[in-house]
This record gives structure tokens, C-alpha cells and sequence, in this order.
């Protein structure tokens, strides 16, 4: 496991989806997810959000972390994606578009932003 320490924070890398890395960090009441863009260029995107875990049904050894993907459009020119993460109380939804230099008004533009969506019993079915 590859581990980020951010002052006092010790955040374990759990997995990947489309070059961007998730970590966690236990904390009161919860968790941080912390996604960081890993580029070749010059550009990274980094985003950071709590969760909660208020019941600590979560143990990060024995954690299996995948993302859904929600939907997903890629062209020769830009990727734009759009996934979420089951967590105890709820998910965290991912998006992340990227488009080549020259392709459009938007050249080389990265984004990378996380929310939590609160749903304690998994309601949301993606149809």
C-alpha cells in the first residue's frame, strides 16, 4: 500500500479509476477520500471530502474499494466521467474530464470534483 502523510493525517492509497488514485484517512466520525489526478503532464487535479462512518462499519485492511461508473463519454479529443463510490452511510460521486491541447475551447483543461450524496440504505439504483 502507498501511503501520502499530509501533516498529522495518514491517507492509504486504495485504488485506482482513469489515472486518478483514491486514498483514505480515518478520522472522528469518518473518513476523508482524497482522488489525485497522476498526469504526464504538467497538470495534476487533486480533491478531498469527508464521509461518515458513524458507526465504523468500514476496517481498512479488509477494504475492497471500486468505483461504479454512473456513465462515461470518451472521443478522440476529451474523456468526461462520471462515477460513484459506496461508502457505509451513503456514496461518493467522482467527476472527471480531461481534454487534449488543441482540441477545443477548453484546451488541456482537467477537473476532478467529489460530493457525498447521503443515502443511509443505498436507495439510489442506477438504471
Amino acid at each position: 500500500m502507498v501511503t501520502l502523510r499530509h501533516e498529522k493525517l495518514k491517507f492509504t492509497k486504495v485504488c485506482s479509476h482513469l489515472r486518478v488514485k483514491a486514498f483514505l484517512a480515518k478520522i472522528p466520525n469518518g473518513w476523508l477520500v482524497r482522488c489525485m489526478y497522476d498526469s504526464t503532464r504538467v497538470y495534476k487535479r487533486s480533491a478531498i471530502l469527508f464521509f461518515p462512518d458513524s458507526k465504523e462499519k468500514w476496517v481498512l485492511e479488509n477494504l475492497e474499494i471500486k468505483w461504479e461508473t454512473i456513465s462515461e463519454t470518451r472521443t478522440a479529443n476529451h474523456v468526461i466521467s462520471l462515477s460513484r463510490l459506496k461508502t457505509p452511510e451513503g456514496w461518493v460521486v467522482k467527476e472527471f474530464m480531461s481534454t487534449r491541447f488543441g482540441s477545443s475551447q477548453y484546451d488541456g483543461t482537467t477537473t476532478l470534483n467529489l460530493t457525498y450524496v447521503d443515502d443511509i440504505e443505498h436507495k439510489w439504483i442506477i438504471t
